[in-house]
């Protein structure tokens, strides 16, 4: 498991993108960081979004990966 923290601001570009829990697997750590490095900009937020953290966890288990909202 690895988690990534990131904000989008107004213009749907990321800011503050970071790992902010390494899952310890020095390939998949890297491989994370690389890929939120090449990521910029996301579709523009609605207009009631305020510039919330968002925080994501990405778990990786035999090939597949699944994308959910850590509770902690």
């Amino acid at each position: 498991e690895c988690r990534v923290v990131f904000t989008i601001n107004k213009d749907g570009v990321l800011e503050l993108k970071k790992i902010s829990a390494k899952s310890g697997n020095d390939s998949l750590d890297d491989s994370v960081s690389l890929l939120i490095s090449k990521v910029n900009n996301l579709e523009i937020p609605p207009d009631d979004y305020k510039g919330e953290k968002i925080i994501l966890a990405f778990k990786i288990k035999d090939g597949a990966s699944k994308v959910y909202f850590p509770t902690d």
